[in-house]
């Protein structure tokens, strides 16, 4: 009995230590955060900052970055295209560097663009890490898309963040070491859903795949040989038939007078001289006519050579091609242009109700209006409540009353196409304060 129970507490301690030892090494190989911050670009929030280094510590130094170090994104826009977010990287990096990004940036950015099959959601977790050999890695929701040799592409996008020129609501509280608690809950809150990690792990899974080797082509059969034409035989001569003397110069004579009479002609000709006796033939044997020699086929007229057609040249209307060919900065001003028109337009009909404001209610209302090509509003819903009836009226009531907004540019259509592909669907803030 007391050696069952000293068994039961032995295994029971050994598992304790395994336990603890577990715990204890992922606590060495988990990164801890830094600083948090919200991105947000015309009014909207696009994406919660994590900022991780090894003792949870600022970085001290952007000029001796060391791994492991990793910035994390996670997205809070109902979606934003793999274009739009890269380009978002990009412009972040050179405001906050002061800088045009070097080749090996834009490379990187690049690919990311073609790995990614689809946009960010809401909820995904988008990471750009730095390893300890000083390697850059892009991982998105767990899955590793691809790396980068050195630590360069690193550093210029992290100047986005913490850059001496970089956007003050980033750059402080990314390193200040405070985390405030509302920003983290909301950080927290956002996590990829099963499907769309399994659904990001294909993306991967697509890209690793071994390349096919074509097989060699199966020679062709040999074309049996043509049969020899068989050529027919000449008819043999029938033997002549016995010549009636009289018929036969009867005959002769007949068809001497249907030769020699002239053909009508409709052109009048002078009369004829008198006609002067034409002395009789003799009567001639006939002659049994010899077999029809086979004409010979005509030699094959050579083919005319063939004009190999021209390349196709890219039709410069064509809307991806047009997109295609547009700098990521150009594409990033084009949806800012025309974010703020839309936005313009809603804010100039917001009304703070009365009643609201005698109560100081205040809070922001997030909704999603779905709009056509033309710009003609089809339905709009809040999203995220402000918590108070009359402030989501108020938001609602303005959207209304600020449509009909703008036929949507190329980039518009890009960047806000609905989940069926049928309409364009905006995420419009409006926030209530008193000043």
């Amino acid at each position: 009995m007391l050696n069952s129970m000293w068994s039961g507490i032995r295994n029971l301690t050994v598992i304790t230590l395994l336990v603890a030892v577990v715990a204890q090494s992922q606590a060495q190989g988990r990164l801890d955060l830094a600083g948090l911050a919200i991105y947000t670009d015309t009014a909207r929030d696009i994406y919660v900052a994590g900022l991780r280094t090894s003792d949870g510590q600022p970085v001290p130094d952007m000029s001796a970055l060391q791994g492991p170090m990793i910035m994390e994104y996670r997205i809070t826009t109902r979606r934003i295209s793999a274009r739009g977010f890269s380009g978002t990287l990009l412009l972040q990096a050179e405001l906050g560097s002061g800088q045009r990004a070097p080749d090996a940036v834009v490379d990187a950015l690049s690919e990311l663009k073609s790995t990614m099959q689809g946009s960010l959601l809401m909820g995904d977790q988008f990471e750009i890490g730095l390893t300890e050999n000083g390697n850059t890695v892009f991982n998105l929701d767990g899955t590793r898309l691809f790396d980068v040799d050195g630590s360069e592409t690193f550093g210029f996008l992290l100047q986005g963040w913490l850059g001496s020129s970089a956007s003050a609501l980033l750059r402080e509280p990314l390193s200040s070491g405070n985390l405030d608690e509302t920003v983290m809950n909301r950080f927290e809150s956002l996590i990829p859903l099963n499907d769309r990690v399994e659904t990001v792990a294909g993306w991967a899974d697509g890209a690793e795949e071994p390349e096919q080797v074509a097989a060699a082509p199966e020679p062709e059969p040999e074309p049996e040989p043509e049969p020899e034409p068989v050529v027919a035989a000449a008819p043999e001569p029938e033997p002549e038939p016995e010549v009636d003397t009289a018929a036969a110069a009867a005959a002769a004579a007949a068809a001497t007078v249907a030769a020699a009479t002239p053909a009508s002609s409709p052109v009048s000709a002078p009369a004829p001289a008198a006609a002067q006796p034409e002395p009789q033939p003799e009567p001639q044997p006939v002659a049994v006519a010899a077999a029809p020699q086979p004409e010979p086929e005509p030699e094959p007229l050579p083919e005319p050579a063939q004009a190999q057609p021209e390349p196709a040249q890219p039709a410069t209307d064509d809307p991806a091609y047009a997109l295609a060919e547009m700098d990521d900065r150009e594409y990033q001003r084009q949806l800012n242009e025309y974010l703020a028109t839309v936005l313009g337009m809603v804010f100039r009909e917001v009304r703070y109700p009365r009643r609201a404001v005698n109560r100081e209610l205040e809070g922001k209302v997030e909704m999603l209006a779905e709009i056509s090509l033309e710009g003609k509003l089809l339905s709009v819903e809040v999203l995220e409540s402000s918590g108070h009836g009359l402030l989501d009226r108020a938001a609602v009531t303005a959207v209304e009353e600020g449509a009909p907004f703008p036929p949507l540019s190329l980039v518009a259509q890009e960047e806000f196409i609905s989940d069926d592909g049928t309409n364009y669907v905006l995420m419009i803030p409006v926030n209530f304060r008193l000043q």
